[in-house]
């Protein structure tokens, strides 16, 4: 797959996380100021803009960095940033590559991961977006199949991954001073990490 190819991908994946703002905010206002939704939808945005630019003779490396220029743009909390990060990772672990095959794929996954840990302290269990995305990159480690197959088995394991943040304490953002009150609801972030996946996967 080329980098004009996985731009459409990227950009169609980011139009169906878009297209959950008000479930995103409604799944914030659980334990936060419900406002996810809203500065997810501004990061998606920044994503579609980045691959709409996409020069057809970039890197695959250069497109997730122009990624990470727009979303650094974003107004809205932690949330930029973080995502920002994600891109800078996946764009150190694609460099000048300019066709993507398993391999790549996979350590594309483990790259937004070690690109999180680069302004992230949390640690799994914490009830956060890593609770979401490095189960799917050990996922994606694990799989030896085709593209199609990485993907879907990293969107599955994020999914159970968002899935049981509902059995967490969280220990960052506004749930926090919630406590042991925390429990019981879905962290926003994670589940923001496994829409995303699961979109780029179908």
């Amino acid at each position: 797959m080329n980098v004009q190819n996985l731009a459409i991908r990227f950009s169609k994946a980011a139009a169906v996380l878009a297209a959950k703002e008000q479930y995103l905010s409604s799944v914030d206002a659980e334990t936060g100021d419900g406002d996810h939704g809203v500065t997810i939808a501004k990061i998606a945005n920044a994503i579609m803009t980045a691959c709409e630019q996409c020069n057809p003779n970039a890197a695959i490396g250069q497109l997730f960095d122009a990624c990470y220029v727009e979303i650094m743009k974003v107004n809205g909390g932690s949330a930029g940033p973080l995502w920002a990060e994600m891109f800078s990772g996946m764009s150190e672990a694609a460099g000048d590559a300019s066709e993507l095959d398993g391999a790549l794929l996979r350590r594309l996954y483990r790259g937004a991961v070690d690109g999180l840990n680069e302004i992230s302290n949390a640690k799994p269990g914490e009830k956060t977006m890593k609770d979401a995305l490095l189960p799917a990159a050990e996922a994606a480690e694990r799989c030896e199949g085709s593209c199609g197959e990485i993907a879907r088995a990293a969107a599955e394991a994020a999914e159970r991954g968002a899935e049981k943040t509902r059995d967490m304490v969280a220990k960052f953002g506004r749930a926090r001073y919630l406590k042991e009150d925390s429990i019981g609801h879905l962290d926003p972030g994670a589940v923001s990490v496994s829409i995303m996946l699961r979109a780029l996967a179908d």
